[in-house]
């Protein structure tokens, strides 16, 4: 299929015909009967009232639409006009989607956000001594086995505080493995009595902060009610000082027709 320059198709759309009829078309031979002269009969896909005609020239054409307009079908007019222009049909660019490529995640040694020197150490075996872990640990400054509560596990824990601190964040960070103990693989974790001992601290301060504005919205609802209470009084007194008023009046009004 050849394609047609603005000009060509200008031109055809001169010697077209945009005929419809009352009824919908049966066939091409339906058309040829209303017109004269050989023309290219263009029947749409589906079926359907309409149709357009292109003539050999555009006095064809015109001679074509004057006999058209007299004609009628079952007493109904034939529809005849020219062909209106199609609008240019946009070329939708299809978006190639581009595939979002989810970054891989790598596995990274556990890290700790905040380090410090004092850390746990778990999995202590019950009869472990202090000296078999100062002396794996011999970068620690200290280290104390804390006591075994009833109904705990069968593990000891003890705190350690290291001298430095990388070398607590050797260990914390699996830079350094930690040692084993009598065949118990210790873990260790850092000290996070501080972290919650401020949690507790700001919870507390917030709801401090709660109960004082409750007791400001309190106060200052019971000051609103003095002062209404206080209004109310005021308009009574009014009101009673007006009636007295009214009272005197009358007796002055009676004794003056006395």
């Amino acid at each position: 299929m050849s394609i047609r320059t603005p000009e060509e198709l200008e031109e055809l759309a001169k010697r077209t015909l945009y005929i419809r009829l009352p009824h919908t078309i049966k066939n091409m031979d339906e058309i040829r009967e209303l017109v004269f002269n050989e023309a290219e009969i263009r029947l749409p896909r589906q079926s359907s009232r309409h149709c357009h005609v292109v003539f050999p020239s555009v006095e064809v054409r015109s001679q074509n639409m004057k006999a058209l307009k007299k004609k009628l079908i079952d007493n109904k007019k034939i529809f005849v006009s020219k062909p209106q222009p199609k609008r240019a049909k946009e070329i939708k660019m299809k978006k190639v989607k581009e595939k979002k490529v989810k970054p891989k995640m790598i596995s990274k040694p556990p890290t700790v956000s905040k380090v410090t020197k004092i850390c746990f150490i778990k999995n202590i075996p019950l009869d472990a001594t202090l000296p078999e872990l100062k002396a794996l640990f011999k970068e620690a400054k200290s280290i104390a086995i804390l006591k075994k509560h009833q109904n705990s596990s069968r593990y000891h824990l003890a705190i350690v505080k290291f001298k430095e601190l990388k070398s607590a964040a050797a260990y914390l960070n699996n830079e350094k493995p930690l040692p084993k103990l009598r065949d118990t693989q210790l873990e260790i974790s850092i000290d996070k009595r501080k972290q919650k001992k401020n949690r507790k601290a700001n919870r507390l301060r917030n709801k401090q902060r709660l109960k004082d504005l409750a007791k400001e919205n309190g106060d200052n609802q019971e000051e609103d009610e003095k002062m209404e209470d206080e209004n109310d009084s005021d308009d009574d007194v009014n009101s009673e000082a007006d009636e007295n008023d009214d009272d005197e009046d009358d007796v002055d009004d009676d004794e003056a027709e006395d």
